[in-house]
């Protein structure tokens, strides 16, 4: 959709998941994530024949923090940001389950989509680190929040709270759907349709 309205798109394995090196255990860490991010935005610069002053980044979930993160480490680099579903950042635990966790050495997770998730502590140690709602107010650009109306592991409320903190312009939209409405073609349509839409207003106008 991006690329017939006539904006160059790329996507990236993140590391440990899909065709990339590493693994799920040692790799999934928003500051492995972020460093990346800064990797393949460098790589573009330096190698694709696009131009140097439209840049816009989009994520979802924790990507969403991530691109949050990004664009407030690189500004001036980025032109437009869209995060939909974003996670808030910092884990809020009970002391308890934080020394359960660092005395087992493993968090077992689960949702909709992966039942069983085995996080180290070590993921919850860098995680701490960053605050989406705080590294949002240094972000100077155009912006798009996309909450899930019936979304339960990012809610809307904490979407509504990044965007309260955020610095104009910015725009929030509800849209129907969980946090995992890639899997329903309908809703995916629907949220492509408002991101494609937001990039080529912040991006191809003048």
């Amino acid at each position: 959709m991006l690329a017939s309205s006539g904006l160059s798109t790329l996507r990236f394995d993140a590391p440990g998941s899909g065709e990339s090196e590493g693994s799920w255990k040692s790799d999934f860490r928003v500051t492995s994530y972020l460093e990346s991010v800064v990797d393949v935005f460098n790589y573009v610069q330096s190698s694709a024949p696009v131009s140097p002053r439209r840049f816009g980044i989009w994520g979802h979930s924790m990507g969403g923090l991530v691109a949050i993160l990004a664009a407030s480490r690189l500004p001036g680099q980025f032109q437009t940001l869209c995060v939909s579903q974003p996670s808030t950042g910092r884990m809020t635990l009970s002391e308890e389950e934080r020394q359960s966790w660092e005395t087992t050495g493993i968090r077992v997770l689960s949702n909709e989509r992966f039942p069983e998730i085995q996080l180290p502590y070590d993921f919850y140690i860098d995680r701490i680190q960053y605050s989406s709602v705080q590294a949002i107010t240094s972000v100077y650009i155009p912006t798009l929040f996309l909450a899930g109306s019936d979304d339960v592991t990012a809610p809307r409320t904490n979407v509504k709270a990044i965007f309260d903190a955020a610095n104009e312009p910015k725009e929030y939209q509800e849209l129907p759907g969980d946090h995992f409405y890639k899997n329903d073609p309908a809703l995916l349509s629907k949220y492509n349709e408002a991101a494609c839409s937001f990039f080529i207003r912040t991006l191809l106008t003048e």
